[in-house]
């Protein structure tokens, strides 16, 4: 539950353009979900990887999605909107190497 709702005021807080005080929701989210696992755990990683897109740290960004990704791809499948979007991002990323 400390999980899903750390995971959910993240979103909240990116939404509203305040990445930093997301991702200090989003490394108690993060943290529990290495313990759980599974798609919750993907939806952390990915939203820390927005956070750190928001503050332009494109690195971190790409740590982050690299741990997402199977998760999210497992749980949702290949053509789920959150998957195509991690997808397409991960290769401008890739790109930008």
């Amino acid at each position: 539950m400390l999980q899903s709702a750390s995971n959910n005021i993240s979103v909240a807080l990116l939404k509203d353009k305040k990445p930093r005080e997301a991702l200090v929701h989003l490394e108690t989210a993060v943290r529990e979900g290495r313990v759980i696992g599974g798609l919750m755990f993907g939806e952390s990683l990915r939203n820390s990887a927005l956070a750190w897109e928001q503050l332009g740290e494109p690195e971190k960004e790409w740590e982050f999605y690299q741990e997402a990704w199977p998760l999210l791809l497992e749980s949702y499948g290949p053509d789920h909107p959150r998957t195509t979007e991690t997808k397409k991002r991960m290769e401008e990323l890739k790109n930008r190497k």
